[in-house]
């Protein structure tokens, strides 16, 4: 008799414990609570979208919040339109403030902050707002004697981290001869060398070698896709282990950054 009545008052324990459970998370989701969607776009001096333009935002509680860090932060680029829509959730507070961070394609800007520090949010359940952010562009960059340059990031060590400068010397079609130099943003010497590219109309192939290999980077690829006005396109970077590892993807610039002996 005992056991049985045991084992009852577990069952009930148990039924009740998992009752109790499902009414506490029903009772948090009937929270109310404000979603917020932000929709940021980037442009140049004259209105117009920046394309693949780097964006690092946070988005932060009020002063006096529990919890007195960024609710949210990510890094990523804009669509061809210059665009990108931050899904900040479902809060049961409102947002106090938000940061972004915007570079544009190549390596002459230092990039732009840009801080809202009373950020309007209505009372209805999903709101949504949108921010324009204004950066100094440079011109795409083309298939000419000059330097072009790009960035690359990541999220283990943040805002660009890695500059990929291409010093075009000459060009006697369908080849292009010069020398790169890959700048890292860590505690690591420079990269340089040089390179040959191939001019194949609608796409570049540049093979690059370094001269004095650190950290095990000997050799890279370039292949970059050409738009109808020679402009190019989002480059795919793939080389060994110690120079990009997997394929990155880099947007170049025209303009001087790095400096060539």
């Amino acid at each position: 008799m005992i056991p049985v009545l045991y084992n009852c008052c577990i069952r009930s324990a148990w039924s009740l414990l998992a009752a109790c459970l499902v009414a506490a998370c029903s009772s948090s989701d009937a929270e109310p609570g404000h979603e917020l969607t932000i929709q940021v776009t980037v442009v140049d001096s004259a209105g117009d979208p920046v394309a693949n333009s780097y964006l690092n935002w946070s988005l932060w509680p009020a002063i006096d919040s529990t919890w007195p860090f960024p609710w949210d932060t990510a890094m990523t680029r804009t669509d061809s339109l210059g665009r990108y829509v931050i899904e900040a959730g479902r809060r049961t507070e409102r947002p106090d403030s938000l940061r972004l961070y915007t570079m544009p394609p190549g390596c002459e800007s230092g990039g732009a902050n840009t801080f809202i520090r009373t950020f309007p949010v209505t009372s209805v359940a999903h709101d949504t707002r949108g921010v324009t952010v204004a950066v100094p562009v440079s011109q795409s960059a083309r298939l000419q004697t000059g330097q072009v340059c790009a960035f690359d990031f990541d999220p283990f060590w943040g805002d660009a981290n890695r500059f990929l400068a291409l010093q075009i010397d000459s060009i006697v079609p369908p080849l292009a001869y010069g020398r790169f130099r890959i700048n890292y943003r860590w505690t690591r010497g420079d990269d340089e060398g040089t390179f040959v590219g191939v001019d194949a109309g609608s796409y570049i192939v540049f093979d690059l070698t370094t001269t004095v290999p650190t950290a095990g980077c000997d050799t890279a690829k370039l292949y970059v896709p050409v738009r109808a006005d020679g402009t190019w396109e989002t480059v795919q970077a793939l080389g060994s282990q110690g120079c990009f590892g997997p394929p990155v993807l880099l947007n170049f610039a025209s303009g001087y950054f790095l400096y060539f002996p």
